[in-house]
């Protein structure tokens, strides 16, 4: 069963900008909180950011069909991250993901541990986003 998304990137891969720019909306915003949170450095995390999706882009052709975009997106950008960081000389350790740690602990909610340390950053920051946005709805 295809997805919309499994679409996008179908398309995307056989060099559909719309359907990349489609794929850009659904993520941009969490990978740019990744990255900030990352570098803590706003102009760097543009182009952290930037600089992951264009690799994305590039990268297209070897992603593996079936497999979700946003774990795969978050490998690249926190890879690139690390070397944007090291250029810019920006050392920082993601010390914000030990919250999210401790808010899964609290509420129940676990990320796997078998998963490599950038899908846990990235499935850790899906987390905090999703309670980031409950916390703004509920008005606290």
């Amino acid at each position: 069963m295809a997805t919309c998304e499994t679409e996008l990137i179908e398309s995307a891969t056989h060099g559909d900008q719309e359907a990349f720019r489609q794929l850009w909306e659904t993520h941009h915003a969490v990978a740019m909180a990744v990255a900030l949170r990352l570098c803590h450095h706003r102009s760097i995390a543009e182009e952290i950011t930037q600089g992951a999706f264009l690799l994305a882009w590039r990268g297209l052709p070897r992603f593996q069909a079936g497999n979700p975009f946003r774990p795969w997106l978050m490998r690249i950008l926190y890879r690139h991250a690390l070397d944007e960081m090291e250029r810019h000389q920006v050392y920082r350790h993601p010390a914000s993901l030990e919250a999210v740690g401790e808010f899964e602990h609290h509420t129940g909610t676990e990320v796997n541990d078998r998963g490599d340390l950038q899908e846990q950053i990235a499935q850790r920051e899906e987390v905090r986003q999703a309670w980031h946005s409950s916390m703004q709805t509920s008005g606290a």
